[in-house]
């Protein structure tokens, strides 16, 4: 079976604990995945186990992660798709970093150490993170660390940026584009810019809610809409949702006509703070000053400096229109000083009510984003 398993649980998991309860919702499970898998290669003992469990992995699975990230850059080498993961880890200079360390993150996601005075300075160290998160998205993932999110307290950042941009299949005429009613939230009803296409669609029925995919450029990817049947429904299919249902789409006998209308959106909101939900999510330990064990990372002489994970940043956006999609996301796991303690007619499916989206990798199902649009306008 087609799919990668681990990823959709991850993917829901962190959805279910991180993203916000109401509005406008994009997060980036494979961004996040990314940045606490570099972590856990520092990780030791039950502080790794934990890491593992929440992230869905095999202890011992130290490849899955990045031979995911190689086969989508494989993917996308084309002028229509284009996805970039960057990853670099910033330590402060009093950080005496294991030199296996330093190479597996290398070696496996081609991330490289820089020096920063952060204690000096921490306002200038997250400067220089947040600008290089900045660059490598393309300017869409702007302050993905807080003012006042670095403090002298601070050790080490481990960062990801994504960057995936793609052109639809067969794009939406603008000709078609026109003002049409939203129920946002369900009720009020405010008029957006809906784009429409009449053609094939890999769609669907699964109960409560319809799923709809829309395959990119190459078909490697695509945006899947899951749409609730009734207007004010998104909660409980945000409670029941089964990212199976991606792989479902495979089947050849779901190709149907329809007259699809879906909305023009752009999904941008601030950084999160997600550290609380991968707590709940059973990762207490690698928060714990006391017991978190990062000794393949950092082994200090000084019990003290001993490392363990504060905040952990994450910023997403996602854009939508005519002539496909730009989405970027930024991941930051800050570590912390221990002692300092997301043909017949065709039938109409018209999106005008809140829904849930899914931008996957049509190969394993991984969802690379996940969001959620209650109100196209905000």
């Amino acid at each position: 079976m087609r799919g990668d398993a681990s990823a959709q649980a991850w993917a829901l998991q962190l959805w279910r604990h991180a993203a916000p309860a109401q509005g406008n919702v994009a997060l980036s499970p494979a961004s996040l995945r990314v940045a606490l898998d570099m972590t856990r290669a520092g990780a030791r003992g039950r502080t790794r186990a934990e890491l593992s469990q929440v992230l869905c992995l095999p202890d011992d699975a130290v490849q899955r992660v990045p031979a995911a990230l190689r086969q989508w850059l494989d993917a996308a080498e084309s002028p229509a798709v284009a996805v970039r993961f960057a990853n670099r880890i910033y330590g402060d200079l009093s950080v005496p970093l294991r030199q296996a360390f330093v190479e597996v993150s290398l070696a496996r996601w081609d991330a490289a150490v820089e020096r920063l005075d952060i204690r000096s300075d921490p306002e200038a160290a997250r400067q220089t993170i947040n600008t290089w998160v900045l660059e490598r998205t393309e300017r869409h993932v702007r302050d993905l660390i807080p003012e006042g999110g670095v403090d002298r307290q601070t050790r080490m950042a481990l960062v990801n940026a994504l960057y995936f941009a793609a052109q639809w299949q067969t794009p939406f005429s603008e000709a078609r584009t026109t003002a049409a009613d939203f129920h946002v939230d369900g009720t009020r009803v405010a008029s957006v810019p809906t784009m429409a296409h009449t053609g094939f669609f890999q769609c669907v029925d699964a109960g409560s809610h319809e799923a709809v995919r829309l395959l990119y450029a190459g078909a490697r990817f695509a945006l899947t809409l899951l749409v609730p049947k009734e207007r004010a429904e998104l909660l409980a299919l945000e409670r029941a949702v089964d990212l199976r249902v991606l792989g479902r789409l495979d089947a050849p006998d779901t190709m149907e006509r329809l007259d699809l209308r879906l909305p023009r959106f752009r999904l941008s909101a601030p950084s999160l703070n997600v550290a609380d939900a991968l707590k709940e999510m059973g990762a207490k330990l690698p928060f714990d000053p006391e017991h978190a064990d990062f000794t393949e990372m950092s082994d200090p002489v000084d019990p003290a400096d001993r490392l363990v994970i504060g905040p952990v940043y994450h910023q997403a956006s996602v854009e939508v229109d005519e002539q496909g999609t730009v989405a970027a996301a930024g991941s930051a796991v800050l570590m912390l000083r221990a002692g300092s303690a997301r043909a017949a007619a065709p039938r109409v499916l018209a999106v005008d009510r809140p829904f849930l989206f899914v931008v996957e990798d049509v190969a394993t199902h991984s969802p690379l984003f996940l969001g959620r649009v209650t109100d196209p306008t905000a």
